[in-house]
């Protein structure tokens, strides 16, 4: 376990910044949804980027746009499926642009996958 402010943990406490590592924290449980962000958690995008680094992935921007029906993640070094795992979500909905240092996250297309949408 790492500390969430400067990644660096000794166990209790973090040696540097004195954090100390809420393993309750909801970036740590293993239900963690990208499709259910909760306010009271903070700004969704904070939460992606805590869920990340919890997970050991680096990252230095996400956001969640369109009503959550897309995400996107820059600065991200990893492979789309280990996102997902980090994420929850199905890897066939990451697409990413290489040249530019850019993951699509199309939530859309995992809500449908969820069978979260109706037929109408």
């Amino acid at each position: 376990m790492k500390c969430n402010i400067c990644k660096n943990y000794d166990g209790e406490n973090c040696i540097h910044c004195s954090f100390e590592y809420d393993e309750n924290a909801s970036f740590a449980k293993d239900d963690w949804d990208i499709l259910n962000l909760k306010e009271e958690d903070g700004w969704e995008h904070i939460q992606i980027l805590d869920r990340l680094h919890y997970k050991n992935i680096e990252c230095i921007m996400a956001d969640i746009w369109y009503d959550n029906n897309l995400a996107y993640l820059i600065g991200c070094k990893a492979h789309p499926e280990k996102i997902a795992r980090a994420l929850n979500i199905h890897s066939d909905v990451i697409y990413n642009d290489i040249e530019h240092g850019l993951f699509i996250i199309n939530l859309f297309q995992e809500k449908y996958i969820r069978g979260l949408l109706n037929d109408n």
